[in-house]
């Protein structure tokens, strides 16, 4: 099954990316890289469907339909470069260098899914709660439009996404990831990791394509680049811990910045709109992301302004470059403050980065999670001692060479030391304007492939030249430090893999057995969730996505989302409780239906028909005192004091099949029924009860105690009544020949049954 669906995922996102791509691919390719035109479609097809999905879903087309436009429009693409083929001049095709980057891209696509082989569980293999908006925007949009998920059933995982900053975003991929499930059948969960992976694996194409392409790299040396991003820690722990949107736009950034190089460099208007295609593409993803592509395309722009005779074209194919992606993305751009820019002013939580990182860090020598300390080798204390030593050793090689090639190297020096020195002072405004870790670290791994690509370079393309039958000490020291460079940068890539092999870290094994629940409870079946400790936070988060297809009940909060839909009256036929719950407390049968450490689901009691919870429905927890500060007991049985008191007459307003406050009951047939009421009292006390014939008297003693009424005919009205402060903390309606025995609540200040 996992393989099924891991290859299955990757075949169907490969299959829509070709055919989005083609026509586009055959219209705009520049002349370059036409010898290597299949490796750019995925690239013009990914873009054309993560933006075209946006503007779909924004004017009120969900995914399973918006799927067909998609193909629609990219047939008509294709169907116009057919018709125009004769007025292109077909180029023989490299398919060495095509067979390379796709070879690279599939290792690089296999390091990134390595966790799940291991463990055998699929689904996100990092701790990041992103999932929570993630997964169901690729499941909920498949069905709905933006403007129409009031429709879907009651779970706390759509107002997540229905409010900002989620809501004002542009998640290309999650739109892409919608349409693969959609086109496979599968489950977002299931296929969150794999896509992620393959993601990886495009952006190991892009970086070659950039290497070779775009710095006049040997193939050699964009392989060896391409490899470095692939094993890259920083890299491998973003896309590990499903940072989605900053992993897509990793295979985004690079390709991008290669058409734009290419635009400058040709100055012809295909390519130019090809590179603004691209560069939309790149918005519609994560808009941060323009940020880092933007300093390096200002040095590649400066390049070519100093070099060029036609400075005043290079000026306009940038310019043109940018109003045309500007245009195609207007609507993202006029979100983006709402969708990010706040967010960040508020500064991100450090996510695994404690401290600002170093170069050491971005270039995978160094760990993440420990940017200060070396990486802990797979191969004992020996080699452990003097692994320190590797590291700077193998760090000064690298930068030494890479000055080197930048000196006297073969390739586009020139251009990539304008592009460093612009990354360099982008680098330099993260630290002082940014200001804090989080966005330090993701700010300069956009650019991370850049360095790597020229480090590549200086280790395969200084000539490698010979004397005789020697070898010349440059190319003695490009070996020590090519075989250094890869293996510590594997051996640091360890680490990361290392954190998530066993299972994965956000959602364990225990965690996903509430998958099981979807097996259990029939779709539609209304479920209450209880507010316990246990299970609120990416728990409720899970339980929440697994019971997507049942309305969901209660006041619990996931890992992003307070959740309060506690309506009154609705009888829910299961409840979703925490291990320690007491279900008789909330009403529901004793012995559950299912079981887990973490919960547990139980039925409701037989023949009932109506349950009325004493909190009022109108009633707002406080965030985050009321569900992350509370205990369980304290949220469900003291609810600070939120709960009905019947020191003031209340009149219960009885249907056949209902119950509510206040209101009329709705008309409809006579039925005899009779009522159960759990109160408390904290001293001796007595209840009242009158209407429909009744006058009930009880005696209430400190606790909780439940009481039932004699059988009336409903539609009607009770009104009851205490003489001293008793809270309700619910009532529930039966059929008066109910053969189901009263079961007390086991509180802390006892319970009695009247």
């Amino acid at each position: 099954m996992l393989y099924l669906t891991l290859f299955g995922s990757w075949i169907v996102a490969l299959l829509v990316v070709l055919w989005a791509g083609w026509g586009l691919t055959q219209l705009l390719a520049p002349p370059a890289l036409r010898p290597v035109q299949p490796l750019l479609m995925p690239f013009f097809g990914y873009a054309l469907v993560s933006l075209s999905s946006y503007y779909l879903l924004w004017i009120g087309i969900a995914l399973d339909s918006g799927r067909w436009i998609v193909l629609a429009l990219a047939s008509l693409i294709n169907a116009l470069a057919w018709w125009t083929r004769g007025r292109r001049t077909r180029e023989p095709q490299d398919w060495a260098a095509v067979g390379l980057a796709a070879g690279l891209g599939l290792a690089a696509g296999i390091v990134a899914v390595l966790p799940l082989f291991f463990h055998g569980l699929l689904g996100p293999i990092g701790d990041s709660w992103d999932v929570e908006f993630y997964l169901p925007l690729a499941t909920y949009l498949r069905q709905f439009a933006y403007a129409d998920l009031g429709a879907a059933l009651p779970n706390p995982l759509v107002p997540t996404i229905q409010v900002d900053p989620t809501y004002a975003r542009a998640i290309g991929f999650a739109y892409f990831h919608g349409i693969v499930d959609s086109f496979g059948g599968w489950d977002a969960l299931r296929t969150f990791a794999p896509l992620l992976g393959w993601m990886r694996g495009l952006g190991a194409v892009a970086v070659f394509l950039l290497a070779r392409y775009g710095l006049q790299l040997s193939r050699t040396s964009a392989g060896l680049a391409a490899a470095l991003v692939a094993l890259n820690e920083l890299l491998l722990w973003v896309q590990y811990t499903g940072f989605a949107m900053h992993t897509a736009s990793m295979a985004l950034v690079p390709i991008t910045l290669l058409l734009t190089i290419l635009a400058l460099r040709d100055l012809q208007l295909r390519t130019t709109l090809a590179a603004a295609g691209l560069l939309a593409g790149l918005a519609a993803n994560y808009h941060p992301a323009l940020l880092g592509y933007g300093a390096l395309a200002a040095g590649a722009g400066l390049w070519y302004l100093l070099r060029s005779e036609r400075r005043l074209a290079v000026l306009g194919h940038g310019l043109g470059l940018l109003l045309i992606a500007g245009s195609l993305t207007f609507l993202i751009h006029l979100r983006a403050e709402r969708a990010f820019f706040k967010v960040y002013e508020q500064g991100a939580a450090a996510l695994g980065t404690p401290d600002y990182i170093g170069l050491p860090t971005l270039l995978g020598l160094t760990p993440l999670a420990s940017a200060a300390l070396p990486a802990p080798p797979p191969w004992g204390r020996t080699v452990a001692s003097i692994w320190p030593g590797v590291i700077w050793a193998t760090y000064g090689l690298a930068l030494l060479l890479s000055v080197v090639w930048l000196l006297r190297g073969q390739g586009e020096r020139g251009l990539a030391a304008t592009m460093l020195l612009l990354a360099a002072i982008y680098a330099f405004g993260l630290r002082k304007v940014v200001g804090y870790p989080y966005g330090h670290m993701k700010g300069l791994s956009f650019i991370s492939f850049l360095p790597l690509t020229v480090i590549g370079g200086a280790l395969a393309s200084l000539a490698w030249k010979t004397a005789g039958a020697r070898r010349s000490p440059l190319s003695m020291l490009q070996m020590l430090a090519g075989g250094l460079l890869l293996v510590v940068v594997g051996a640091t890539a360890w680490s990361s893999f290392n954190l998530v092999r066993r299972e994965p870290t956000l959602y364990g094994r225990e965690r996903l057995r509430l998958l099981e629940l979807t097996a259990i409870v029939p779709a539609g079946a209304p479920v209450f969730v209880s507010g316990a400790e246990e299970l609120r936070g990416p728990t409720m988060g899970l339980a929440a996505y697994a019971l997507r297809h049942n309305p969901l009940i209660g006041r619990t909060a996931t890992g992003y989302t307070v959740y309060d839909r506690l309506p009154e009256g609705v009888i829910a036929p299961y409840g979703l409780l925490g291990p320690n719950d007491d279900p008789t407390a909330w009403g529901f049968a004793s012995t559950p239906l299912w079981r887990s450490p973490i919960a547990a689901l139980y039925p409701a009691p037989d023949q009932r028909l109506a349950h009325l919870h004493g909190q009022p429905a109108a009633y707002t927890a406080p965030y985050p005192g009321a569900l992350h500060g509370n205990t369980a007991l304290e949220l469900a049985l003291l609810g600070g004091g939120r709960y009905r008191t019947l020191d003031q007459p209340l009149e219960l307003a009885i249907g056949a099949d209902t119950l509510t406050v206040g209101a009329p009951p709705p008309e409809s047939a006579p039925a005899t029924r009779v009522v159960r009421l759990q109160v408390g009292a904290l001293r001796d006390a007595s209840l009242q009860i009158t209407g429909a014939g009744i006058s009930q008297t009880s005696i209430l003693t400190p606790g909780m105690t439940v009481v039932e009424t004699p059988p009336f005919t409903a539609p009607t009205v009770l009104h009851i009544h205490s003489d001293q402060p008793v809270i309700l903390r619910w009532a529930e309606l039966y059929p008066a020949a109910t053969p189901a025995p009263i079961q007390p609540a086991t509180l802390l200040v006892g319970t009695s049954v009247t």
